[in-house]
């Protein structure tokens, strides 16, 4: 939640979230619907949009590699 204290508006907060998603993935620590109920906790809803669509591409890009 941190890289969206701007709430997720430049690209440099989209690439480290990636990143972020990335690692949590990799240690098999990934869960969209814990990511997107803690950002419910502390984000507003316009923010919750930008993340999930940040979450759809993460998606989309670890699916095409599998």
């Amino acid at each position: 939640m941190f890289e969206g204290y701007n709430g997720w508006h430049d690209q440099i907060a989209e690439r480290r979230t990636l990143s972020l998603l990335s690692d949590l993935a990799a240690g098999d620590g990934y869960d969209r619907e814990l990511v997107l109920a803690y950002g419910r906790m502390h984000k507003s809803s316009d923010a919750m949009e930008r993340l999930e669509k940040i979450l759809n591409k993460f998606e989309a890009r670890t699916n095409a590699g599998r």
